[in-house]
């Protein structure tokens, strides 16, 4: 059991004294004569240790720590880079929220729901008035669903609604959705 003192144990983990001093006498390993078991204080450490945290010491340079991933200047950057941009995106559509500029995505659904609807059963009305085949009208108006609900899942994916298309909502047996049903 080697015991040292806090400059000391600081001074070998590169780390400042202050936090030596302050995780030794909250675990309570201080000794009567202001010592710490060295030993003790590194599994102790080590245990609570957030190398995502560390700025200073073996935990934040070239040595791994706890599973922490090293990373060079380059990569470090792109990061910093990536998140300064996400964050301009944000406070530029928190801006153009503010100054009234966005459309609220149930007014752009409102609008796109019943003329995708329409544009759909007008489709279908086509195919069952000029195709004569019963398979090829059937083969038509699973096509033409395919595609809406299609459009659909694209549509919800690009930031839509998340509310039921046409088809997800199920049809009223001429291959129209029913009136409680919201497209897009």
């Amino acid at each position: 059991m080697s015991r040292m003192t806090m400059t000391a144990i600081a001074a070998e983990l590169g780390v400042n004294k202050s936090t030596v001093s302050r995780q030794a006498n909250d675990w309570g390993i201080v000794g009567p004569d202001k010592k710490v078991d060295i030993e003790e204080y590194k599994r102790r450490r080590a245990g609570d240790l957030d190398p995502a945290l560390q700025t200073r010491g073996p935990a934040a340079g070239g040595q791994l720590t706890l599973g922490a991933q090293p990373q060079d200047d380059s990569e470090f950057q792109r990061e910093r880079t990536r998140k300064m941009a996400a964050d301009a995106a944000r406070a530029e559509m928190e801006l153009q929220a503010r100054r009234g500029e966005l459309v609220p995505r149930t007014v752009v659904a409102g609008v796109i729901g019943p003329a995708a609807r329409q544009l759909r059963e007008r489709l279908q009305e086509m195919a069952r008035d000029n195709v004569t085949d019963d398979a090829e009208r059937v083969r038509l108006a699973d096509l033409i669903d395919d595609i809406f609900e299609q459009f659909a899942r694209e549509t919800i994916d690009a930031g839509g609604t998340g509310s039921r298309s046409p088809v997800a909502a199920g049809n009223d047996g001429e291959g129209r959705a029913p009136e409680s049903a919201t497209a897009l």
